[in-house]
């Protein structure tokens, strides 16, 4: 699922729990910034640069639904934001929840295109780190 889609999806699902602007938006940024670790892996794993090539990579891994191990997207990272975001602060504890309901979207995609959870092991740190091949 793409950028817009989570964003309008957590948009949403703010307004059905009946969260405020501010709540609203903190919840929103969540489920897009989770994201931002797609570019960081481009330029670490695939070694590339120049964003006209990481959109072109993105678009081609995106078709394939080829999962990969991002790290803002390890469920274990995810989790213990929210516990210290809900000790925290109240918006904090929103804008994880945000990245958690991310989470909770591509797994459901990834259940839907291939029907199953095989790519839990890139979505977990444990998974990843007993479980890949």
């Amino acid at each position: 699922m793409n950028f817009i889609s989570h964003g309008i999806i957590n948009f949403a699902l703010g307004i059905v729990v009946g969260l405020n602007r501010l709540e609203i938006l903190f919840f929103v940024l969540g489920a897009m910034i989770i994201d931002l670790d797609h570019p960081v892996y481009m330029m670490v794993a695939e070694k590339i640069y120049l964003p006209k090539k990481m959109w072109a990579w993105h678009c081609r891994e995106n078709a394939k639904h080829v999962p990969h191990p991002f790290f803002l997207h390890l469920i274990e990272i995810i989790l213990v934001l929210c516990v210290v975001g809900y000790f925290v602060n109240w918006l904090a504890f929103l804008f994880f929840v945000g990245m958690l309901v991310h989470w909770v979207i591509d797994m459901a995609v990834h259940r839907i295109y291939h029907g199953d959870f095989s790519s839990l092991k890139y979505y977990s740190l444990t998974g990843y780190l007993f479980f890949r091949k």
